[in-house]
């Protein structure tokens, strides 16, 4: 019993230094519920990003590209449950 406590111990105040200096990422939830953070692309922003961990895409507005100066590269059709958008 007291060599699992002391393994548990151990293994806790492993963890703690394994996270010691991470700093936690600001996010805000939208009103659908998606999780916004604020990101910086090109050295501009920040700019309010939906992340979605299950996309096999990212994707910018086409003002955001132009005011980025940034070329398009491919056209894509993002698919929501707000709806369809190229």
């Amino acid at each position: 019993m007291r060599i699992s406590l002391l393994l548990m111990l151990a293994l806790v105040s492993g963890q703690s230094r394994l996270f010691a200096g991470v700093e936690a990422t600001p996010f805000k939830l939208a009103a659908q519920g998606g999780i916004l953070v604020p990101v910086t692309l090109n050295g501009t922003g920040p700019f309010q990003m939906l992340l979605d961990t299950g996309a096999s895409h990212s994707s910018i507005s086409k003002e955001l590209a132009g005011a980025l100066d940034a070329p398009p590269v491919a056209r894509a059709t993002v698919s929501t449950p707000a709806g369809d958008r190229e």
